[in-house]
């Protein structure tokens, strides 16, 4: 190991990230999407992002260390939303969302949900942040090189597909 590495500790979070993806604004065909980065559960970030206004700006995710210790769960939570939009190409979804001065842009893959039904599953195919400088960060996600979603290491699958949930409470949206 390297002399430099010998004395760092790391923290290693697991963290989840959740998707809203809205229909089209009818008067300017808009699509906005907002993700959610935290290590919550399923119900409070379902809560949350249905909580949101649908064309409401969220102002971007606050990086860790700023983030004000006093603040409540909720407007934690709220933090580190990002709103931007998305775009999709047959079976691919392009979501661009802004956090900071950072663009992360991400590709997915709609395909069938297994036991889930048609259409009930989200797979990674490319994730990647542009900085200020435009400068680009590609993020390994670790896929099988079979092109079948599955990870390439079933012990450290970070990013794992994404199941798509019907939120009763925002239907009266579509």
């Amino acid at each position: 190991m390297e002399a430099k590495l010998m004395n760092r500790t790391f923290h290693w979070v697991e963290y989840r990230r959740y998707i809203r993806l809205l229909p089209p604004d009818p008067q300017n065909g808009t699509r906005c999407a907002f993700v959610l980065r935290d290590v919550c559960p399923f119900e409070v970030a379902a809560e949350l992002l249905a909580g949101l206004e649908p064309r409401a700006r969220v102002v971007g995710v606050e990086s860790e260390q700023h983030a004000p210790e006093h603040r409540s769960t909720t407007s934690l939570l709220r933090s580190r939303v990002a709103a931007g939009t998305w775009e999709q190409e047959g079976s691919r979804i392009q979501i661009r969302v802004t956090s900071g001065r950072d663009t992360l842009s991400l590709a997915l893959d709609l395909r069938n949900g297994s036991y889930r039904g048609f259409s009930g599953r989200l797979d990674w195919l490319d994730y990647y942040m542009t900085d200020e400088h435009e400068q680009v960060t590609r993020f390994n996600l670790g896929r099988s090189p079979h092109g079948d979603g599955e990870p390439s290491n079933r012990e450290k699958d970070h990013y794992p597909s994404l199941f798509i949930r019907p939120c009763p409470s925002l239907e009266h949206f579509l």
